[in-house]
């Protein structure tokens, strides 16, 4: 099991901010921060943060402290190989080294003893909240999976979507890497983990000036997700990092992990 090699550590206001490394098999070390109340000796609930596509272990590191004073214990990974694939246009790539660095850092959080056993969060912004749900659906003890500006079906937007991004990558990746981009992307989107029906509280956080969203994602909303899942909406993109977004997602882990 990987473990949490703590390199450097500040405590500001009774949150204590750990610079850690731990291994992910078949990708070298990883760095992130885990982040908790500095009390020694007590349990606590954790969640696991995960970056966009382009974004890093900061991305969501005040939410990992609003939570460490309120009792949960979290790490936020960084994954430089991500951003190195987003930035090539290659979305499966980047897909697949978020989750397995995020599945290592599951591990190696859940196997502290420190950690709750049964009481994980996954949050996810971008991307990372297509893997917080993948994962989510997959890992027993998850009890609450939150994606924040995510994509319910990154493979059909790729496909399909008029976005510059997407069409972008059609007009870019070269034809036959593109069909195995979306063929590989197709069975890990967020849209499929909510359908699996596992025991966690699901919550999407939606903008409502996000333009990859487009009609057919609506009737997705609208009609195509369990009524259990929680969705959001907020004005803007830059919302969903601050204030009410932030409040809010951060009082649902902190009440059901």
């Amino acid at each position: 099991m990987a473990e949490l090699n703590i390199t450097a550590s500040t405590l500001r206001n009774g949150i204590a901010v750990d610079e850690v490394a731990f291994e992910v098999v078949g990708h070298g070390t990883a760095q992130g921060y885990l982040v908790h109340d500095g009390r020694a000796g007590d349990v606590r609930p954790v969640v696991v943060a995960v970056h966009e596509e382009n974004g890093d272990r900061s991305s969501l590191l005040p939410d990992l402290k609003a939570l460490a004073a309120k009792g949960v214990m979290g790490i936020a990974i960084d994954c430089p190989e991500a951003r190195e694939a987003i930035g090539a246009r290659d979305h499966l790539r980047a897909f697949d080294a978020l989750a397995v660095t995020t599945a290592a850092a599951i591990h190696a959080i859940t196997g502290r003893a420190d950690a709750a056993d049964g009481h994980l969060a996954l949050l996810g912004r971008g991307m990372g909240g297509e893997v917080a749900g993948h994962l989510g659906s997959r890992t027993p003890g998850c009890r609450v999976v939150v994606a924040a500006g995510s994509l319910l079906d990154r493979a059909a937007f790729l496909r399909d979507s008029p976005h510059g991004i997407a069409a972008g990558f059609r007009l870019r990746v070269d034809p036959d890497q593109a069909d195995a981009q979306i063929d590989g992307l197709a069975s890990k989107s967020l849209a499929a983990a909510l359908r699996v029906g596992a025991d966690a509280t699901w919550q999407l956080q939606v903008a409502d000036d996000d333009a990859r969203v487009d009609s057919e994602t609506e009737r997705e909303l609208a009609f195509g997700i369990p009524n259990a899942v929680r969705i959001t909406r907020h004005n803007t993109s830059a919302d969903l990092g601050r204030g009410a977004a932030r409040q809010e997602r951060v009082e649902l882990i902190r009440r059901l992990t």
